[in-house]
């Protein structure tokens, strides 16, 4: 199960990282930390590589996320 620390980043325009912020909130995978100024940090959890790569790609699609900084990555091997 890979786990990995995420910085993502909100864009300058305030209601557009407001909606970003919502979403993200909403994401079951997603522990998020307290937002300091842009930037938030977070964990996400995903069941492999694949989801892991999906979830970054949807943050940082988001309308209102500057961009995602992995700043971390723990892969569990499998038993």
């Amino acid at each position: 199960m890979p786990i990995a620390g995420l910085v993502i980043t909100l864009g300058n325009d305030a209601r557009l990282a407001e909606e970003a912020m919502a979403h993200l909130r909403c994401d079951a995978s997603l522990t998020l930390g307290v937002q300091a100024e842009r930037r938030i940090p977070a964990v996400c959890e995903a069941a492999d590589d694949d989801q892991a790569r999906l979830i970054h790609s949807r943050i940082e699609r988001l309308a209102g996320v500057s961009h995602v900084d992995v700043v971390f990555v723990s892969v569990e091997a499998g038993t």
